[in-house]
Order: structure tokens, then C-alpha cells, then sequence
């Protein structure tokens, strides 16, 4: 069953898909690049295949130029060093656009990602504007991981909509459909993770412009061939990214609802400064100093909180790291332990997000009855 986690066009608003595009980064994927073009090319025939490499050492780059000579729908992207899973992705999707693509998929190149299901991927984009292959939606499953997989990727996705405010079960999945327009819309430009927080990124861009998001359940297959390119750092870069994007939408909905507050106090004092006559004058203009003051304050507040919360982030992000690799070296009833201590160290890191955003808004209510009780003017 599809699920949207937005909902803000109507289907008669959108065009039809237009001619597809698969984007497989790759580095040292010469094992699985052949088996995993030619699927692609049984599931989805019309889609054309553009093999993002990265200057791969182990010749994935040479697999992929003869694929493209035996077959007009597979070309190659070939790039001059690994610089991160996002800036791949955006120099595929820049290749995509140019070239006048309708959609644009984002796969793995190791089998984790199965062409089979990208047709019903397809086919729910008609009605919407991007759809995740989601791991985490009812009819969704994962197969051959390990504990400390699902638990860096369920708490990861849980981290990212509690902080951001997402109505996306598998926040940081990265097999998604996007419409050439919602890219465009999105706006590439300005992206600045490298790594596994790209695909969260891209979900809050989508979400908060208000586009619909849509998830397709999949089974997602641990690779069996290469390595793995998911390390400690890209999960620490994702948990401080996503901790900054969520305290700066907090406190700019703070901010906005202060700037609302101090706006409205200023012109009710002025209004009543010509109403009354020049005596009470002094009062509005009193009025007006705290509100000023009140907006000060607030800013200092969420400053004071962004500070604090990105520390906490990132000592808590070395321990579920330390712990998640702890618990892939132990394969008996260790697992569960560490797993569940580091399940606790995300808990406790969300729960400090929420008690410091708290304060936050405790403080802006302070203070603008503060200003209530200084700056009212006398009956």
C-alpha cells in the first residue's frame, strides 16, 4: 500500500512522467555494475542508465564505457575522485536535467535496491512528486542485516522526523522517483551534505515546499558482493546536519512568532497613541522598546540552545557509533545489549533536543508577559 506523507497538489496539476533516467553511483562496483544494469534494463526497458563514476580503482569506469558502447540506453558519468554519495547524485541529476529527463531515480549498485520494484515506484509517481522505496512502511522489509544496520537506520529516520518535523517513515532510504520539476524546485544549489544526510536533505527540501512525498513499500537485500561504504562518519555527518537543520527550523518558527507579537504590540500602541492624544505617546514608545528587547532576547535564547544541542549531538553520535560497532563484532546475546544502549543514547539525545527547545519557548512566553505587564498602558 502506497502512503503519502504530503499532500498539497492535485493529480490534475501534474504533467506525464516523461522519459526516465536510473543514476547508479559507483565506486569499486566491478562485481556488481553488469548483473545490476542488465536487471534494471529487464524491469524498466524504456529508461535510459547513467553510471555515475567515481574514478573507481578497482575498473568499474571500464565496465561501465563497454556497457554503454553494446547499449544506446547506458551512459557514463565519469568524475575525478570520490567526493561523497551526494555530489554524485547532484552531478547525475544536473546530467538528467539538461538532457530534458522527466524522471530521475536514485538506485544502489549492489543489489540492495531491486529493479523489480521500481515499476510500482513509477507508477505511484504519477501521483505524486517524489516517491522513497521505503523499509519502514507496513508491506516493507529488510533481509541479512544485522542488528547495528537497522538500528543506525530506524533511529536515524526516527532522529531526522522528530528534529525536522517529517511525516516520512524511511527519512534516509535512498532508492526515491523524483519529477524532474521537484528537483528543480528543490533547488540543488544549495546542498551541502556529501554523505547519507543528502537523502534527508533532499525529503525536508520536498516536504516543506510542499510537495507530495509518497512511500511504496520495498525489501530491501544487504549486499553480497563489495564493500559497504556506510562508515562512523557519514552516520556522525547525518546526526549533526540533521540536528542544525532541526534547530534552525525551530527557532525561526520561534523568531516568526515574535516578530508577529512585537509588529502587532507596536502598531496597537500606535493606534491608541492617536486615539488618546499626545499624552500617551511616551507609552507606545515604551511599549515598543520592549518589544524589542523581547525579540533580543529570544534570539540570544535560540542561539544559546543551537549551541548546546549540536554539542550534545555530537557526544551522543560517538557513543551510538562506538556502540553500533561494538555490537557488529558480537553476533551472540552481546547484540542486544549494546544495541539497546545505544537505542537509549538516541532516546536521550531526542529528549534533550525537546526539554532545550522547551526553554526556548518557555522563555519567549516570559518574556512577552513581561512586556505585558511593563508596557501596558494605564487604564
Amino acid at each position: 500500500m502506497n502512503q503519502p506523507a504530503s499532500n498539497t497538489t492535485s493529480t490534475s496539476e501534474r504533467g506525464e512522467l516523461g522519459k526516465v533516467l536510473v543514476i547508479i553511483p559507483t565506486y569499486n562496483e566491478a562485481e556488481n555494475i553488469r548483473p545490476i544494469v542488465q536487471r534494471l534494463r529487464d524491469s524498466v526497458p524504456a529508461a535510459d542508465i547513467l553510471i555515475a563514476d567515481d574514478n573507481s580503482p578497482d575498473g568499474t569506469g571500464v565496465i561501465a564505457d563497454e556497457l554503454a558502447a553494446s547499449d544506446d540506453h547506458v551512459h557514463v558519468l565519469h568524475r575525478a575522485a570520490k567526493e561523497g554519495l551526494g555530489a554524485t547524485y547532484v552531478a547525475g541529476f544536473s546530467w538528467g536535467l539538461e538532457r530534458g529527463y522527466g524522471v530521475l531515480v536514485e538506485h544502489d549498485a549492489d543489489g540492495s535496491h531491486q529493479p523489480e520494484q521500481l515499476p510500482s515506484m513509477l507508477s505511484a509517481l504519477r501521483d505524486a512528486d517524489m516517491v522513497k522505496g521505503s523499509r519502514w512502511v507496513k508491506g516493507g522489509s529488510v533481509v541479512n542485516w544485522p542488528w547495528h544496520r537497522k538500528l543506525l537506520s530506524q533511529g536515524g529516520s526516527l532522529w531526522s522526523r522528530t528534529l525536522l518535523g517529517l511525516p516520512i517513515k524511511d527519512v534516509t532510504g535512498g532508492f526515491t522517483a523524483f519529477r524532474a520539476d521537484t528537483l528543480r524546485g528543490i533547488g540543488l544549489s544549495g546542498i551541502e551534505s556529501a554523505g547519507y544526510a543528502f537523502q534527508v536533505d533532499l525529503a525536508r527540501r520536498a516536504v516543506e515546499q510542499g510537495y507530495t512525498v509518497v512511500e511504496v513499500p520495498i525489501e530491501f537485500i544487504e549486499r553480497e558482493r563489495g564493500d559497504s561504504k556506510m562508515n562512523g562518519n557519514i552516520v556522525g555527518e547525518a546526526m549533526l546536519l540533521t540536528t542544525r537543520w532541526g534547530v534552525a527550523k525551530r527557532t525561526h518558527q520561534v523568531k516568526d512568532w515574535l516578530g508577529f507579537a512585537t509588529a502587532n504590540a507596536g502598531k496597537l500602541a500606535g493606534e491608541v497613541g492617536d486615539k488618546v492624544g499626545p499624552e500617551v505617546h511616551k507609552y507606545a514608545a515604551q511599549a515598543g522598546k520592549v518589544a524589542g528587547e523581547v525579540t533580543e532576547k529570544t534570539r540570544d535564547v535560540a542561539e544559546d540552545v543551537s549551541e548546546k544541542v549540536v554539542a550534545e549531538a555530537q557526544r551522543l553520535t560517538h557513543e551510538v557509533t562506538a556502540y553500533a560497532s561494538e555490537a557488529a563484532d558480537k553476533w551472540g546475546p552481546e547484540v542486544e545489549k549494546y544495541a539497546a544502549q545505544a537505542s537509549k543514547a538516541v532516546a536521550e539525545l531526542a529528549e534533550r533536543v525537546q526539554q532545550e527547545a522547551g526553554k526556548a519557548a518557555e522563555a519567549a512566553r516570559s518574556a512577552i508577559k513581561r512586556s505585558d505587564d511593563t508596557g501596558s498602558l494605564p487604564k
